[in-house]
């Protein structure tokens, strides 16, 4: 926690007042994210091509890769499981805020259960009703979530907020970054998220 607040963003807290202010204090963020212009990268702007990208063998421009596990790279596994799950990360939780949302109390109110993203199309097509309890399912076991039938995610896909337990039951372990790359460019080092086909059935 102490090399947490040596951020920038927490410049006026301490563990003093953090005991004191149990509720929290505020963090001093910007309002828009890189307002000052100001990046971490070796030119000190935004950049679209990435030198130390390329001297690390990865293409210097953003490339679109079709993730290990989808209904393009491996076809036979998505007749089996046809939706693709991917991860979302919503308003009700921040990263210190994991533990399933449970950690904090307002949090566990506003999504006191693992809610899943499911579009209407796949909905109906297995008789699936908003509200509904169904079972996630793939050959690395199952999750039971309760569905929100929306359009806010396309047909083909389900999405899960990132902080329950029963998306690292759905998705693989496999990192899609090397462990150089993630050092060198300060980035990835998680299990792939986005890479997991599933499908839901009613429980």
């Amino acid at each position: 926690l102490e090399d947490c607040l040596k951020s920038p963003a927490c410049k006026n807290a301490t563990m003093e007042k953090l005991r004191q202010r149990p509720d929290g204090i505020k963090a001093e963020i910007m309002e828009l994210p890189y307002s000052d212009h100001k990046f971490g990268s070796p030119s000190g702007k935004f950049e679209f091509y990435s030198q130390k990208g390329e001297e690390l063998g990865l293409d210097p421009l953003p490339t679109h890769v079709e993730p290990t596990e989808g209904t393009k790279s491996t076809p036979e596994l998505a007749e089996k499981y046809p939706l693709q799950l991917i991860s979302a990360r919503r308003n009700t939780h921040f990263h210190s805020f994991h533990d399933s949302h449970q950690a904090v109390p307002v949090l566990k109110t506003l999504e006191p259960e693992p809610l899943l993203w499911i579009h209407p199309k796949d909905a109906d097509a297995r008789g699936l009703w908003d509200g509904d309890y169904a079972e996630m399912v793939n050959d690395r076991g199952t999750a039971r979530v309760k569905l929100e039938v929306t359009t806010e995610v396309s047909p083909g896909h389900v999405s899960l907020n990132d902080a329950w337990q029963e998306l690292n039951v759905m998705t693989s372990s496999d990192c899609p970054c090397s462990p150089e790359v993630t050092k060198a460019l300060n980035m990835g080092g998680q299990p792939a998220y986005q890479n997991a086909l599933v499908d839901v059935r009613k429980v």
